[in-house]
């Protein structure tokens, strides 16, 4: 059996480890399916560059060999009534596949959440695959609501692929939009002036800073594309990350995350900038996991969503569920709910 588990915070030369061991457990899995991250991503992600801090990591051993891992990833969160707090996301939920059936996962699961739970002004959650849901559930964890799923339909312009750099949206509550497809030094470039701060004032912070570590990493060029949406008769502007995902032969746009100062109004013309962005590289759906059209406030000025229809959980090939720790003295469910979810917060793209 392997060695109780050791905790620690992460160091810089573990992601070597990390990587041999996730390509282990998912080695008898097609090409396709494999996680995507290379040494040097991990350790980006989970080392000092973070602007919330490193992560917190639960391994186990034998015979000195790495066998099981859960790294939990620190985010800045701020509740209803303005309270400061990290929320650790739970993540690399990996073990060995030759030491798989052991019981691995579920001590490390209670080893981690007890060391999380310890910490003060700290929750503990996850986005967890199917396979680690039911070892999440048996140990505490419980479901806030899903992040719903979107498939918006094909734009008349994105029915015409070019090479054009710019582009035009016109929004019937917000006006008529330039939309530049840019790279992440120019995206961040408009907030400038912005305070790193949460953006809205309650959730996780979605500031200039957590934009700038979340699409820095090696190797994110390749993943992701970048457009800056600016308001032609007014300095009303926002960024958004775009990453890409194919499916039964369709070609999809994803809008992973938003830069801006308020995502709810902007986030209809995000969506038809992923349109206009996909459509120039042959993508012509929009899919988007986000909370943001039920977070909508009926006194603020938002711009309209095109065309679309959320995907019932029954037929959702990959559905966004958020596991939490619950905590005595906080109403987690309803603070996560409360937040802005997108599918750049589980890291799923």
């Amino acid at each position: 059996m392997p060695e109780d588990v050791d905790i620690f915070t992460y160091e810089s030369g573990y992601a070597d480890e990390l990587h041999a061991l996730i390509e282990s457990a998912f080695s008898a899995q097609p090409p396709h399916a494999r996680p995507k991250d290379s040494t040097a991503y991990l350790d980006y992600m989970q080392g000092p560059s973070n602007p919330a801090g490193r992560a917190i990591v639960a391994a186990t051993r034998k015979d000195g060999v790495l066998t099981g891992n859960i790294s939990a990833t620190p985010f800045h969160f701020t509740t209803r009534d303005g309270r400061t707090m990290t929320g650790y996301q739970l993540g690399s939920v990996v073990v060995g596949a030759q030491y798989q059936r052991e019981g691995i996962g579920g001590r490390l699961v209670r080893a981690i959440t007890a060391h999380l739970d310890g910490i003060p002004d700290s929750f503990t959650y996850i986005y967890p695959n199917t396979r680690s849901e039911p070892v999440l559930r048996r140990n505490g964890y419980r479901p806030a609501r899903d992040v719903p799923t979107y498939i918006h339909f094909p734009a008349y312009r994105s029915f015409f692929p070019g090479n054009r750099q710019d582009t035009r949206i016109v929004d019937r509550h917000l006006g008529a939009w330039s939309v530049s497809i840019c790279g992440l030094a120019d995206a961040l470039a408009i907030a400038t002036d912005w305070p790193d701060a949460p953006m809205p004032s309650t959730g996780f912070t979605r500031g200039p800073g957590f934009f700038r570590w979340r699409f820095g990493g090696p190797g994110t060029e390749n993943r992701y594309r970048f457009a800056v949406c600016r308001r032609e008769d007014g300095d009303d502007a926002f960024a958004l990350s775009i990453a890409r995902h194919a499916f039964s032969g369709i070609r999809f746009a994803i809008p992973v995350d938003l830069l801006s100062q308020d995502p709810t109004r902007h986030f209809g013309l995000a969506l038809k900038a992923a349109q206009t962005i996909g459509g120039r590289d042959g993508e012509r759906f929009v899919y988007v996991n986000s909370n943001i059209p039920r977070l909508k406030n009926p006194a603020t000025v938002s711009s309209d969503r095109p065309w679309g229809v959320p995907v019932p959980s029954l037929f959702n090939p990959r559905p966004v569920r958020l596991l939490y720790y619950p905590r005595d003295d906080l109403q987690l469910a309803e603070e996560l709910d409360a937040g802005i979810a997108m599918t750049g917060d589980w890291m799923g793209f």
